[in-house]
């Protein structure tokens, strides 16, 4: 019951004198509201399935700071992610793939390959450089050439796993809005520079609000 509708019910029992009404109107608003809202929810949630193949060898602890930090980005944009490392070195795992990996790809679900790097040394600015995205369900990142970039100016370490995880948002972004998906800011920008990478170890590099509405929106399609 909405709160107009509580507003009709106390004023018509006050002619009357009655309090039976008002208490059973606040009563049913106060059971329906929780109950409509939550279906709103489940109407609406958008979620994704990633899956994730460490050819790179990259550290777990590295791997698991990149898919958090695409998914805090992806949420932004209004989409819950699943991430199944579903490949990692024996000497990091026992078991070398997650249970929940078998069976094909396609709509909700996507993967994500994290290939080895490229020649020490290069500097590379192009999303195309650092990644590529191929169809609707396989990502691709370079994290050699990642971690030369995040590398490439005053950076550390410590901030190769932030810009891992901005290149797969990315590449994930080409799958789910397409290959023309580009912007002249946020994290489609076709250039990344120093000046991007600033912005995005401070966490600034976001899908824009018409790019988080089709984003969720196609990921609502393919559920």
């Amino acid at each position: 019951m909405e709160e107009d509708d509580l507003k009709v019910a106390s004023s018509r029992q006050g002619k009357t004198g009655s309090r039976a009404g008002v208490g059973l109107s606040f009563y049913l608003a106060w059971v329906t509201l929780p109950l409509a809202s939550g279906f709103a929810s489940a109407q609406t949630e958008a979620k994704i399935t990633v899956r994730v193949y460490n050819y790179a060898q990259v550290p777990g602890g590295a791997l698991a700071r990149a898919e958090a930090e695409a998914g805090r980005i992806l949420s932004a944009a209004g989409v819950d992610s699943v991430w199944l490392d579903c490949w990692q070195p024996h000497s990091q795992f026992q078991s070398g793939a997650n249970h929940d990996c078998p069976g094909p790809l396609g709509g909700a679900t996507v993967a994500v390959r994290i290939l080895p790097g490229s020649a020490k040394g290069e500097i590379f600015s192009r999303d195309s450089d650092l990644g590529f995205a191929a169809g609707g369900s396989l990502a691709s990142v370079f994290y050699g050439r990642i971690a030369n970039f995040a590398k490439g100016g005053d950076g550390k370490d410590s901030d190769i796993p932030v810009i891992l995880g901005d290149a797969i948002t990315h590449e994930l972004g080409h799958l789910l809005l397409g290959p023309d998906a580009h912007s002249p800011t946020g994290i489609m920008r076709g250039h990344w520079d120093r000046d991007y990478l600033r912005l995005a170890l401070r966490g600034r590099q976001l899908f824009t609000p018409q790019q988080s509405a089709l984003l969720r929106a196609n990921a609502l399609r393919r559920q």
